[in-house]
């Protein structure tokens, strides 16, 4: 990742993972009561379209499957600079 990306999209798409994992042996209804949310979003993590979901929703969902999200913080190398 370069560093002038936004990283958001890809910690909600780590998130939807790990949450999708999780929620494998449920249907879309079980699942859907055990976040405590609709069916229909279940399907949207389900499918990707994460667009309306924030990453803290998707980590309190997390959190409610008793997952634990670690955040790892780490200096991303600079290219030499050209001269």
């Amino acid at each position: 990742m370069r560093p002038s990306q936004d990283p958001i999209p890809e910690l909600k798409a780590q998130a939807a993972r790990a949450l999708c994992d999780a929620l494998k042996p449920w249907n879309r209804d079980g699942a859907a009561a055990l976040l405590g949310t609709d069916r229909f979003r279940i399907a949207d993590i389900r499918s990707g379209r994460l667009e309306r979901f924030s990453l803290v929703m998707l980590v309190r969902y997390l959190a409610r499957v008793h997952m634990r999200v670690e955040l790892s913080i780490s200096r991303v190398p600079r290219p030499y600079a050209r001269e």
